[in-house]
Order: C-alpha cells, then sequence, then structure tokens
C-alpha cells in the first residue's frame, strides 16, 4: 500500500541530472547528490557543525573525517547487496527500511525526553516519567559514556532531591552509583532511572559509577534559614 504514495522528483531536477550525466562521468553525479541533495539527518547535523567553526578549512576538515568514517559502513553495505542474489535483494530493502523506522523512532525518544516534554515513548508503552514532589528538586543527568559529567547542578542542604539519570551512559555504570558523602550506594538499570536523596551538609558532594569510569559532582548550597514569624499582637501594634 506504501508503494502508492510516492513524491515525484520534480521535471526541472531531473533534467538538470540528466544533463549532467551526459556530460560527466556517473560516480561523480552520484557522489554530488549524495552530498548536497539527499535529505540525510546526520549529514545535515555534520553540515551545520562544520558551518558552525566559521572556518572553511576547519569545516572541511570535520566534514572530511565524517565521510572517511562512513566510507566501511558504505562500502561494506553496498558489497553486501551485490554479492546477495536477485532473491534476497527485497529482503535486504524492507529490512533497511525497518531499521530506519527504529532509528527514528529512538531519535524522536531521545528528543522528548531532552525537552522534557512528559510525553515520549515509555509514556505510550504505559510508563509513566517522575512527577517532581512538592518541596523537592528535580536534577535531569546525561551519561552519555566515560569521563567526568561537565553538568555541576547545585542543590541545597536539608531539601529532598529527586535525580533523574538517563543515556547510553548508564549500561556502563556497573549496575550501581555510589554517593560518598551520604554513603549511600543507588541500584540502576539502564534506560532511565530517577534516585532520592536529601543532601545534609553543604559543599561539593560526589558520586561515580561503581566501575568508576562516570563521575560527577552536585554543589550543595547551605540552607536557607526559615524567617521568623511575626506575633500576631505584633502585627495589630503596627
Amino acid at each position: 500500500p506504501l508503494n502508492r504514495f510516492q513524491l515525484r522528483t520534480p521535471g526541472f531536477v531531473m533534467r538538470f541530472i540528466g544533463g549532467a550525466l551526459r556530460r560527466n562521468p556517473p560516480p561523480f553525479v552520484i557522489g554530488l547528490l549524495n552530498g548536497l541533495m539527499i535529505i540525510c539527518g546526520p549529514l545535515q547535523a555534520m553540515y551545520i557543525m562544520a558551518a558552525g567553526t566559521g572556518s572553511p578549512v576547519e569545516g572541511a576538515k570535520m566534514l572530511f573525517v565524517f565521510g572517511l568514517g562512513t566510507l566501511p559502513l558504505m562500502m561494506g553495505f553496498g558489497f553486501l547487496a551485490s554479492a546477495l542474489s536477485s532473491q534476497f535483494a527485497p529482503k535486504l530493502v524492507r529490512a533497511s527500511g525497518a531499521i530506519v523506522v527504529v532509528l527514528g523512532l529512538i531519535m524522536l525518544q531521545r528528543g522528548y525526553v531532552m525537552l522534557n516534554s512528559g510525553t515520549d515513548l515509555h509514556a505510550a508503552m504505559g510508563h509513566t516519567l517522575p512527577v517532581e514532589a512538592p518541596g523537592a528538586r528535580m536534577v535531569h543527568t546525561t551519561l552519555a559514556g566515560p569521563g567526568p559529567v561537565a553538568e555541576r547542578p547545585e542543590i541545597q542542604a536539608g531539601v529532598p532531591v529527586q535525580w533523574m539519570l538517563m543515556g547510553d551512559g548508564l549500561a556502563a555504570c556497573g549496575g550501581r552509583i555510589q554517593v560518598p558523602g551520604l554513603n549511600q550506594t543507588f541500584d540502576i538499570q539502564p534506560g532511565m532511572v530517577t534516585l532520592e536523596f536529601t543532601p545534609a551538609q553543604p559543599g561539593p558532594l560526589r558520586w561515580h559509577c561503581a566501575a568508576g569510569d562516570i563521575e560527577g559532582e552536585f554543589l550543595v548550597k547551605a540552607a536557607v534559614p526559615a524567617k521568623p514569624e511575626i506575633p500576631m499582637a505584633a502585627k495589630i501594634r503596627e
């Protein structure tokens, strides 16, 4: 049924491509179209990053390295497709389409989480996102991989904290996160985890994964003293 919904290439584009193919070798034209006209999310993101360098030389270096990184996969896929028989080629195309759909859903999930919209694939599957409790401070930390986490959230002594962890780095934490300053160890699982604790003392509060590859810290501020209540009689005299 999806074959009926096809977007046709505009006529002037087809005429331009036909003229270019007659004047130049086909591989050159195909490579030019791959770089300029194919709508590829990672490729467009690299274009933006290259433009953000503000230097044609640095931008060209970045795209060159990106091209070298994708070359083995592209060549391997092309070799595999040419080696398969005509019977398996349609199955390979269908499998590729399914993989693209799955990757698209994963990217949507990560985008919704980064936007903190409260609606993502977890909610669609019946899992609810944590809701900030009254009087608590909610902190989000994304663990991208090994190394120190640059984020240094500020929290307040005596105020409960709901710490939501997400990212691919959770799988590399060895199943536990340790907070020596609280003398606590939290069990975690890959995906999205919410931990709760209450800091007592102001100052740096360090944490690290059980494997030691990922670490970070909170900056605990001193508790704000409560304002003394003015007696009712004093208010009346005023």
